[in-house]
């Protein structure tokens, strides 16, 4: 990227002494102003379907020492997010039956329900900070502090940033460590010292233990980043952007790069080593297709599986059970569609619809002026590797059949940022006659960003942008809109409304007893039968029912004004006796 010319008043400041510190200083207070708007909603919101049992994976690898819950999801946000109230004194409790009931034990710990998940979600800060920081030095590497100012001022209003960075889940440590791994391999290219073969190594075996769609991110966005790097080395040989390493640092540091990956995998495994198959996994079905199913090499073959051990074979089978994941699918709506295999559109579409609008125009605008830079430079690297690995990383969603929320995607948002922030300072500085009119438009971007952030205040988790109309339960359910979030609403407004029974059917944390929530006498909701008096029902539950097949079993409802909408995702009926 090219770096803005500044206004001869921002220049002045610039030169002044010791300028780079009031940049930086402004970088820090953005990110400081968004970790405290994320704080905030912790009161508002109990818990989302996921985290119970996140903190409940993060507690037995923290307390037993060990990772059997579920390997389809890495250990690292889980630990981060269990570290709060590990902290505190919570610890695991084995044998409660399932991770969901340990999990809601786990924070029900002491009496402290509200204290406890706090303390998991405080975890997760600390990716919001990473991916901020990740997004303001990149910019600042490609373009200079205008831009790094910007980009993270984007990145940090972001509402589907702000609130997955208020949950104990996992889609806030992949889009920072995603992005930071990227960032690390830019660099790399550029010089493949030890200290950056290091930085490399690690910060990508991290976003692997964050989330295993980290690993198509990667690879997406890593293999585009090489296509450009060797497609300006061609193009500009003994240059900068073709690399000056020798072959000999280039091999010293691709096999630092590769050992500190797989320890820092090893690592997030606690070092555990065991056959990746027992005899209680018999038959081995990839086995008998390469060797048969008798005979001498088959039996040397089950051998060698089921007493070698290896590194890490959780890790292993997670990544066999995310692909018997995305072959199974997962049931998801849109716009009145129910699929359980999904959409090729379904992310561009989604996205489209929960980014605000100033921040799609500011990347476009940015998007604008790389490629005018690029067709004047004819170098495609560094300058084309955000978009264009954001465009890896939405393509890794569109071919996946898992189909649930955004948040699948939401590592794609710090490369948006970058050059949403470079495409907002290239106005500032856009020339001597249009200088004004960029400037005018630039910060009339940015402020239209702010307000439309703090209007979401604090359902950053249900936010859409005026193109999903008044009813975006009528767009898509799921954490996109209803992920069991607004509980605490429904139980002041069923306190401030004096109801003594209720039935329910709630989207939310399987195996949750809602009387520890202080509810008062309440009964499920029944599939296809009329029920009277006060009846709470999720957005969720409203499209997909039960989800089992056909999925109106709550259709009736529909005949029916509510009374109040709780929150975003919860609506509460009165019938009254015929």
């Amino acid at each position: 990227m090219v770096r803005p010319r500044w206004t001869s008043t921002l220049a002045r400041t610039l030169r002044a002494p010791g300028h780079n510190a009031w940049p930086a200083l402004l970088v820090v207070l953005m990110i400081v102003l968004g970790c405290l708007r994320v704080i905030s909603t912790y009161r508002v919101f109990w818990q989302t379907w996921d985290e119970p049992f996140h903190i409940a994976a993060g507690m037995e690898w923290l307390a037993r020492g060990q990772y059997t819950y579920e390997p389809l999801h890495p250990p690292l946000a889980r630990v981060v997010a269990a570290l709060g109230p590990y902290l505190r004194g919570v610890r695991g409790l084995a044998g409660m039956g399932t991770p969901w009931i340990e999990g809601n034990a786990l924070l029900h710990t002491g009496g402290a329900y509200e204290q406890n998940l706090a303390a998991a979600r405080l975890g997760i800060l600390f990716f919001f900070i990473q991916g901020s920081l990740a997004v303001a030095f990149w910019a600042k590497y490609a373009a200079g502090w205008l831009a790094a100012l910007l980009a993270t001022l984007l990145f940090t209003t972001l509402p589907p940033t702000l609130g997955h960075a208020g949950v104990a889940t996992l889609d806030m440590a992949c889009a920072a460590s995603v992005a930071t791994a990227v960032f690390a391999f830019v660099l790399w290219l550029r010089g493949m010292t030890p200290l950056r073969s290091a930085f490399l190594g690690v910060s990508a075996g991290l976003a692997v233990l964050s989330k295993f769609s980290a690993v198509g991110f990667l690879m997406a966005a890593g293999g585009c980043t090489l296509a450009l790097w060797l497609l300006d080395a061609r193009r500009s040989r003994g240059s900068e952007a073709a690399g000056a390493s020798p072959s000999r640092q280039r091999v010293v540091g691709s096999a630092l790069v590769l050992l500190l990956f797989g320890l820092t995998i090893w690592a997030g495994y606690r070092f555990s080593t065991a056959p990746l198959r027992g005899p209680d996994d018999r038959p081995h079905g990839l086995i008998d297709r390469f060797v048969g199913t008798e005979g001498r090499l088959h039996d040397v073959s089950y051998a060698i599986v089921e007493n070698t051990p290896v590194p890490a074979p959780e890790f292993v089978e997670g990544l066999r059970s995310v692909y018997g994941r995305d072959r199974r699918g997962h049931l998801a709506y849109l716009l009145g569609d129910i699929s359980r295999s999904g959409w090729w559109y379904y992310y561009p579409f989604i996205l489209l619809l929960k980014t605000p609008l100033p921040f799609i125009l500011l990347f476009a605008i940015g998007l604008l002026f790389l490629a005018r830079e690029v067709v004047c430079t004819r170098l495609w690297f560094p300058s084309a590797v955000p978009p264009i690995a954001a465009m890896g990383v939405l393509l890794i969603g569109m071919v996946g059949s898992v189909d649930n929320g955004l948040r699948q995607l939401l590592s794609i948002y710090p490369f948006l940022a970058i050059v949403a922030g470079y495409g907002a300072a290239r106005l500032v500085s856009w020339g001597r006659v249009a200088r004004w009119a960029g400037l005018g438009l630039a910060t009339g971007l940015c402020c239209w960003q702010l307000v439309s952030s703090f209007a979401a205040h604090p359902d950053y988790l249900a936010y859409f942008n005026a193109l999903a109309g008044s009813q975006p339960a009528e767009v898509v359910v799921d954490s996109d809109l209803d992920w069991g979030q607004d509980l605490k609403r429904l139980a002041l407004a069923v306190e401030r409304r004096g109801i003594q029974e209720l039935s329910i059917d709630y989207f939310g944390s399987v195996d949750i007893d809602l009387r520890q929530f202080g509810f008062p006498e309440f009964r499920p909701l029944k599939p296809y039968q009329k029920q009277t008096g006060w009846i709470a029902v999720s957005a969720h539950s409203l499209k997909l029912g039960t989800a089992r097949v056909p999925y109106d079993q709550f259709a009736w409802l529909a005949e029916y004004e509510p009374i109040e909408q709780v929150g975003r995702s919860i609506w509460l009926f009165y019938i009254p006796a015929d």
